[in-house]
Parts: structure tokens; C-alpha cells; sequence
């Protein structure tokens, strides 16, 4: 199975014709196509509609989780509806399977990493806040634990490992992810991780000379999680950049 994946793309309509021209690779190239999070740029309707038509086109099943961006309107619950009747497998606790290979996924939410995690302690607020991130993990428990396929792959929005988010400014770290969700991984085990929240470590990985699929294949290196990813390419459009899995 070839697998592209890609996240943050932000979308507005005044994209569309670059973002067509791109996506033409994840057609001829992949079997199944990856979005972890942050389709649009404000969560709006108008935004996830011309998205969908180019989705569409791919004629190949496209997964997806949301992202912070998909929130900012309020109106998720109608961009996933809107999702679901375009034929894209939103993940939001659940799972897909297709040809021997399981997906998990859900949003995750921030927290922090390592000692770093925030704690469900003082103020009423500060519980609410920790609380989110908890549900959001216990939605990742409840999809990889439904898993029956040999090959898994887990697809979050937000980073379960600080590695992921390097080149960010570290004071801002704890808003960019959390290891509760990389806490679930680790108990049942993964293949790949594909997560958002990696624009500015993605501009940080160009400066190195590396792709922004490094950055995505460090995880497996980190984590106690098999790499079966044998080959890829990679090719950018924006601050967004499309990897592609052969398995």
C-alpha cells in the first residue's frame, strides 16, 4: 500500500488551483491518501467545500482528523458532516481498515510533554483544560484497541512528542501537543505516527536539509514502534509538504 500523507494545509479557496496541481501526485502515486488536521485556515464551510471537490478527484479513499484551525468557527460538527458526505474517513475516535492496514486517529489536544504534562490540579479552569486533553486521549485508547490488523497506523492532529515540534519556540511546546497521547501508542504499539503541528519544524527541517518526512519518521525512531517504511517522496506546496509510503 502507498500511503501520502500530509497535514496543516489551511485551506481558502484562492488555493485551489495550486493545491489541484499538487495533489495530481497523490493520484497517480498513492493508494490511500492521509490529512492530519487543520484543513482549513478558519473553519468555515466555504472553505472544506472546494477542498472536497479536489478531494474527489483523487479517486482514492482520503482519511482525515481535524485540527485547531477546523474549530475556530465553532462549526466542526458541520465540516465533518460535510466530510462524511464527501467520502472522507474522518477519524475522531474510531478507526478504518483497507487492505490489511488499520488507521486510528482522533484530534489530541495540548498539554505538554514528559514532566512537563500539565495536571488536573487548583483551579476549576485548569481542570477543564486537562480534562480535554484526557477525553482526547481516551478517544485514541478506544480506536487502537479496536484494531485487529497486523499493520497500524495512528493519525493525530496535535504532536505526542516534543521531538516532532522542534523548531518551535520551547515556551510554546506545551500547546502543541501532549504525551498523554503518545502514553496510548506506546501501550499498543504502532507502525507509523502521522501527526499535524509541524509547519515551522517542517521550515526548520528544509534549512537542515532535510524533508519534512524526516521530521514525520522520527517519531518511529523515538517511540517503541516498528518502521516498516521502506520508501517515500516528498514534494511541498505553501508551508505544507506531502509525504508518500510504500509498504
Amino acid at each position: 500500500m502507498r500511503i501520502a500523507a500530509t497535514a496543516d494545509l489551511h485551506f481558502t479557496p484562492q488555493r485551489f488551483a495550486a493545491l489541484h496541481e499538487q495533489l495530481n501526485r497523490v493520484r497517480d502515486e498513492a493508494d490511500i491518501f492521509v490529512v492530519a488536521g487543520d484543513l482549513t485556515n478558519f473553519g468555515q464551510p466555504d472553505e472544506m467545500e472546494p477542498l472536497l471537490n479536489a478531494f474527489v478527484r483523487l479517486r482514492v479513499p482520503v482519511i482525515a482528523v481535524l485540527g485547531n484551525h477546523d474549530y475556530e468557527s465553532d462549526k466542526q460538527d458541520e465540516l465533518m458532516r460535510m466530510m462524511v458526505a464527501g467520502g472522507v474517513k474522518v477519524l475522531d475516535g474510531s478507526t478504518y481498515q483497507r487492505d490489511g492496514v488499520g488507521f486510528a486517529g482522533t484530534k489530541g489536544f495540548v498539554g505538554g510533554f514528559g514532566r512537563g504534562l500539565l495536571t488536573a490540579f487548583g483551579e476549576a479552569e485548569v481542570k477543564t483544560f486537562v480534562r480535554a486533553g484526557i477525553d482526547e486521549a481516551v478517544k485514541l485508547e478506544r480506536a487502537m484497541s479496536q484494531l485487529r490488523t497486523t499493520k497500524r497506523v495512528v493519525v493525530l492532529h496535535y504532536s505526542p512528542i516534543a521531538a516532532t515540534v522542534d523548531g518551535e519556540a520551547r515556551e510554546i511546546y506545551p500547546f502543541l501537543g501532549s504525551s498523554r497521547l503518545a502514553e496510548v501508542v506506546d501501550r499498543h504499539g504502532a507502525d507509523l505516527v502521522l501527526t499535524g503541528m509541524l509547519i515551522m519544524a517542517s521550515w526548520m527541517a528544509g534549512r537542515r536539509g532535510e524533508s519534512r518526512c524526516t521530521m514525520l519518521r522520527s517519531l518511529c525512531c523515538k517511540r517503541r514502534i516498528r518502521r516498516w517504511c521502506i520508501e517515500y517522496l516528498m514534494f511541498r506546496w505553501a508551508a505544507c509538504a506531502l509525504a508518500l509510503w510504500t509498504f
